[in-house]
């Protein structure tokens, strides 16, 4: 092979993959796409970003992004990975898993077991007709049924010893 073809082989596969920087993006549409900063001057716009399913993120600006340049046609890139160093959860041990944001929320897939950080959020379960918990609940603080709260949960008609008690008082 001559030297020019090699060359031309080299550059090639060198401009298949490129690392860079999410300025902004969208994710309105059927494909998420972002704007990437490569540096030097190289920004560009509409880089549709694949995700595994069944997960999904919107990466903040600043945030990394491995792009893959098809037959390294840098008209032609995808993103495959996005991370961001900033927010990074650290300390997992091998085998564990974890879903983070840059808020503080967490869900870890711990070898202790699961652990949710709300971040100092609320957490809310919606469309669930039925919760089941199948095991011990400890709570630290108030527990609500509607209205009524069972840290000031008051009884009518209290009977002593193991008698039952009247309907609660609202």
């Amino acid at each position: 092979m001559s030297d020019g073809i090699l060359e031309r082989l080299y550059r090639r596969v060198m401009m298949a993959t490129g690392l860079a920087r999410v300025t902004t993006g969208r994710d309105d549409g059927a494909t998420q796409v972002l704007q990437l900063d490569f540096g030097a001057r190289d920004v560009q716009d509409n880089r549709y970003r694949l995700a595994e399913y069944g997960f999904t993120s919107m990466p903040l600006p600043g945030a990394d992004a491995a792009v893959v340049f098809l037959g390294g046609d840098r008209s032609a890139g995808v993103v495959i990975a996005t991370g961001d160093r900033r927010y990074r959860l650290r300390g997992l041990a091998p085998g564990e898993v974890a879903l983070y944001d840059d808020l503080g929320h967490v869900v870890r897939l711990g070898r202790g077991g699961i652990a949710i950080n709300g971040g100092g959020h609320n957490l809310t379960i919606t469309n669930a007709p039925k919760v089941t918990v199948n095991g011990d609940i400890e709570v630290t603080g108030d527990v609500r049924a509607g209205t009524v709260s069972l840290r000031h949960h008051k009884h009518g008609l209290v009977t002593p010893g193991t008698g039952q008690s009247g309907e609660p008082v609202p």
